[in-house]
């Protein structure tokens, strides 16, 4: 049980314990559904994990859904969101976005993250 916290950089994410030691190396997943994007940073939400990014690519994927991919402390989150939404928040590749974790899976470096 309990929380455990991972640094990218100067920034931190927090995730529930799992099985791993302290200071082991481990792989994080974030399913691109679970990111929600926005231009500033939101205060007064239960989110707990909110990453400051920059956007380094933006690719089409079914009808009105774009995959967004944001560079964090050299590390790549994507993100899935509406073209409406993009073009509402006016973002494109280059802007500063913070990205909001609504979940995340933790596994050792020796797990599969098939």
């Amino acid at each position: 049980g309990g929380l455990c916290e991972l640094t990218f950089g100067e920034q931190r994410l927090r995730l529930p314990m799992g099985s791993q030691s302290i200071g082991e190396r481990v792989q994080v997943r974030v399913f691109a559904a679970d990111v929600v994007i926005a231009s500033q940073r939101v205060e007064n939400t239960s989110i707990r994990n909110i990453l400051r990014g920059v956007i380094s690519e933006i690719r089409p994927l079914a009808a009105g859904t774009m995959e967004v991919r944001i560079e964090i402390d050299a590390q790549l989150l994507r993100a899935q969101v509406t073209a409406e939404a993009l073009d509402e928040l006016g973002l494109a590749a280059g802007s500063e976005v913070f990205a909001m974790i609504k979940s995340v899976a933790l596994a050792s470096e020796k797990d599969s993250l098939k």
